[in-house]
């Protein structure tokens, strides 16, 4: 074996040996943080929500509140709408763990090698980092949300997690959960959305701003059509009723000034 050859070998068993105690020393943390971390209930969360203010026959006069969000149950979010956002986030959601092994990991090398930040977490952990935690791009926070995933997936159903996830996440245009967006998109409660509609609340999730169709109508479409052709791999949407679909036009966003002029204007500022 010639000299250079020689060197080389010995840099190959060099970097073996240190991602080999990289892994071990990963794996360590992982359990250390699982057996000690603590997983507050979903319930005992706060999650700001909007108050709404009405007249007496139920029409909205104004809403009051820091965040635009309205949580409501699963069963009012329709199926299709929920296989939309299974088929755009985690395809694989209903039987995994609750966490992407090889996500968790591509993003610790990246973290480790300076590379650009990736995606792959599961709805699961989507859901961690926005409710407990934060989007910190560090390895010890990956690690817990890893952590708290887990621990997660064992203490709640697939359907509860599902619904505290939906009403926590970002859908852009200032609506955090699926009912504001819903409002916020298409100026309907989610129950009454379509599989169109809600293709398309579950294709902007990924990037918000980027692929609103007000701002890049072109990328928001790709996006949908990605969503589309998810639900049909998955065997939630048939292909001629995906070849049917007619991609959704949204409304005008609306301005951020909830306040109101005029004596109504006064009942709203007393409430608030």
């Amino acid at each position: 074996m010639s000299r250079k050859k020689r060197i080389a070998r010995r840099i190959g068993l060099v970097l073996t040996w240190l991602l080999g105690l990289f892994a071990v020393l990963v794996t360590v943390t992982a359990v250390a943080i699982y057996q000690f971390v603590n997983v507050p209930s979903p319930e005992s969360l706060v999650t700001n929500q909007l108050a709404t203010l009405t007249y007496a026959d139920g029409s909205t006069i104004a809403t009051v509140g820091s965040q635009n969000r309205v949580s409501v149950p699963l069963s009012k979010v329709p199926l299709q709408v929920r296989n939309a956002v299974i088929a755009a986030e985690d395809r694989g959601f209903y039987s995994e763990a609750g966490i992407s092994i090889r996500g968790t990991v591509r993003a610790a090398v990246n973290d480790l090698t300076g590379g650009s930040s990736q995606g792959g977490s599961t709805i699961t952990q989507q859901y961690v980092k926005n409710a407990y935690l934060n989007s910190d791009q560090t390895i010890s926070r990956k690690l817990k949300e890893a952590a708290i995933s887990l621990k997660l997936s064992r203490e709640y159903s697939k359907d509860e997690i599902l619904e505290d996830y939906l009403n926590t996440i970002y859908f852009g245009r200032g609506a955090y959960g699926i009912e504001a967006a819903s409002q916020a998109y298409f100026g309907v409660s989610v129950d009454r959305l379509t599989v169109a509609q809600g293709a398309l609340l579950a294709a902007v999730i990924k990037s918000p701003e980027y692929y609103d169709p007000r701002i890049t109508p072109a990328a928001a479409k790709d996006r949908w059509n990605y969503v589309v052709s998810g639900m049909v791999s998955t065997g939630k949407l048939t292909q001629a009723a995906a070849d049917a679909l007619k991609f959704p036009s949204t409304i005008k966003p609306a301005s951020t000034s909830s306040a109101l002029d005029g004596p109504m204007g006064l009942v709203w500022t007393q409430v608030k």
